[in-house]
């Protein structure tokens, strides 16, 4: 029903063309920035796969310049690198510290009304902060929640058909 957040811009690193390295392998996927430094963008490397061999892996870094090669970062302090077909680029992600609000119609019952309120913090639900809330609409057409208010414009078992008169606030 009414959903607030935000989002941000992060670097991503996408491998076009899967990399199949001596040590390490480097699906074709989006990786997301998770450092900088003066010469190197770094990179997670969730699904990179390494050899039997290889040291375990920590980041993926690029170079800041042209035509630079794909190195995994060891934990050790190692690195392979390899060359490959990949870009660089910007695209919105909700941040680690992203805040989020919902409220979410679960039904009627009679002339009363039931919603959820969820708050998420990084995609993840927070249990503690979960609440349902019932509503009677003989009573009032309009409902309001942590600042958030709606006019009941129809409701049904199924559907709620509404307006919004303020959103969460900031």
């Amino acid at each position: 029903m009414v959903e607030k957040g935000s989002m941000v811009e992060v670097g991503v690193l996408r491998v076009n063309q899967m990399i199949d390295g001596a040590m390490y392998d480097i699906p074709n996927r989006t990786y997301r920035q998770i450092g900088h430094d003066t010469e190197n963008d770094f990179y997670e490397p969730t699904g990179v796969v390494r050899g039997a061999f290889a040291d375990p892996i920590q980041a993926l870094a690029v170079a800041k310049k042209d035509n630079a090669e794909i190195c995994v970062i060891t934990t050790f302090g190692g690195s392979a690198c390899y060359a490959g077909d990949y870009t660089k680029a910007k695209r919105l992600s909700e941040q680690e510290d992203s805040f989020q609000q919902t409220l979410i119609y679960n039904g009627r019952i009679g002339d009363k009304i039931n919603i959820g309120y969820r708050e998420f913090s990084s995609s993840l639900a927070r249990p503690a902060f979960n609440n349902e809330v019932e509503y009677d609409l003989s009573t009032s057409d309009e409902i309001s929640y942590k600042g958030a208010s709606l006019e009941v414009i129809e409701a049904g078992n199924t559907g709620i058909t509404y307006k919004l008169i303020r959103n969460f606030p900031d």
